[in-house]
């Protein structure tokens, strides 16, 4: 069975983040729902936790579903971390947009210039995890 590029993009993440342990969602049992799952730990062993929807494309468009931009929001307006990943394909790069922004990701597709980091290839994976885990102000230190 041949793999996708959003399947070899999962795999690209949960192995180059070293301080996240993943839970994948199988998108047949909840249409909408994000592809990942994080979970992490800081400071004194406090919890940290996210979710990532992986896209990619070799055009503009991401190709995100009216599910997709239903939870994401939700999930914003409920003050929960959530990211969309979009990796071009034919420019090598990555961004990362905040669920928040789902819409204008939606609408602009990869152009979109709502994007809280911009990654080329080869990607820096340390700088990509440290983009989305979320600590408190006072403490920066992930806990291996």
């Amino acid at each position: 069975m041949a793999s996708t590029p959003e399947s070899r993009l999962s795999k690209k993440v949960r192995t180059n983040f070293t301080n996240v342990h993943f839970l994948k969602i199988d998108s047949w049992s909840t249409p909408g729902m994000p592809d990942l799952y994080g979970l992490y730990k800081w400071g004194n062993n406090n919890p940290g936790t996210f979710w990532m929807e992986l896209k990619c494309t070799k055009i503009n468009k991401l190709g995100l579903s009216p599910q997709q931009v239903a939870i994401n929001l939700k999930l914003s307006e409920y003050n929960i971390p959530n990211y969309i990943l979009a990796e071009s394909l034919s420019r090598r790069q990555l961004k990362i947009f905040p669920g928040s922004v789902v819409q204008d990701c939606a609408k602009d597709g990869f152009k979109s210039m709502s994007h809280v980091a911009c990654f080329d290839g080869p990607y820096d994976w340390t700088a990509v995890e440290k983009s989305v885990v979320q600590v408190s102000p006072h403490h920066t230190d992930l806990i291996v």
